[in-house]
């Protein structure tokens, strides 16, 4: 045998150059960055959208927003709000943070594996059917959907490039119903860990942002407390490791800004473990010096 074959019998029968290896390849999974993760795609649409408000949860309200003076009126009733069944308030978690983001724009035009869309009379389940087609509507008239429940079929003609490929459709409240609610994106949380998915997007389901006068309506910021408490019991589950990313999707600015301020009830910063992120772009701000020119004086005569 020779001294080259003899050196590399005895290091594959070394216990410690195999725990090493082992270490180390632990240790490049664990400092990986999250974002590398991602398909090219949705990474490439997130990072170029210019339209991420949390790429990870708290992080530019940590930095953005200075703490409030002693004394000052509450102006915002929305983190008071809708309050009494959030008992424990999670603790920060950046192996969660991580896996979430919050864009503000179209969800049909997200490059996720799947979508979290409603069945009501919503613009958003009208556009997800005018563009998916006719062949999107056959296949839900054949599913049996209740109140609080989710049906899944394939995306049709809304799948570009390969994305999504699934939708998963919730039977949601009109008026306030937290327990249907909550129970719809809980059964299509785990529908999707059925299929599999790795990123998925999700709406805020049920809110009405700008209510009609004389209309029942669920309030806006009661159905975000919904959302925000289902997703972050579903990265809480052992198996919620699965999904790489879960993108909420804000459809104008009335919910970014309600998702915005909700955010740190239930996805509190950690910065002392803060990862670094691809996605928020340093913004060089130049400062631009004008000179002024002096005014000639008359010439006296």
């Amino acid at each position: 045998m020779s001294a080259e074959n003899s050196e590399n019998s005895e290091q594959g029968n070394n216990p410690v150059a195999m725990d090493e290896s082992v270490m180390m390849q632990n240790f490049a999974q664990e400092t990986r960055n999250p974002w590398d993760m991602l398909r090219g795609p949705l990474k490439e649409q997130l990072k170029f959208s210019r339209n991420v408000l949390w790429s990870e949860a708290a992080k530019a309200r940590f930095h953005a927003h200075k703490a409030a003076p002693a004394f000052k009126q509450i102006q915002s009733t929305a983190r008071i709000a809708n309050l009494g069944s959030l008992t424990n308030l999670p603790k920060a978690n950046t192996e969660i943070n991580k896996r979430l983001c919050v864009v503000q724009g179209d969800i049909c035009q997200m490059k996720t594996d799947a979508l979290i869309v409603p069945m009501d009379d919503s613009e958003l389940n009208a556009r997800v059917h005018s563009i998916a087609g006719e062949e999107l509507e056959a296949a839900l008239k054949r599913q049996t959907v209740p109140l609080g429940d989710t049906g899944l079929t394939a995306s049709f003609q809304l799948q570009k490039e390969g994305f999504p490929s699934v939708l998963f459709h919730c039977n949601v409240p009109k008026k306030e119903d937290p327990t249907n609610l909550k129970q719809a994106y809980d059964r299509a949380f785990y529908m999707a860990d059925l299929e599999n998915v790795g990123t998925i997007a999700c709406p805020v389901l049920s809110g009405v942002s700008y209510p009609l006068p004389g209309q029942d309506y669920y309030p806006l910021i009661g159905a975000v407390h919904v959302m925000l408490s289902s997703v972050r019991q579903q990265f809480e589950k052992a198996k919620a490791h699965q999904f790489n990313l879960v993108v909420i999707v804000c459809a104008n600015d009335r919910e970014k800004n309600v998702v915005n301020e909700l955010m740190e009830l239930y996805f509190p910063h950690d910065p002392e473990n803060e990862l670094e992120d691809e996605l928020i772009e340093e913004v060089k701000v130049e400062e631009v010096k004008v000179e002024k020119k002096a005014k000639k004086g008359k010439s006296k005569k």
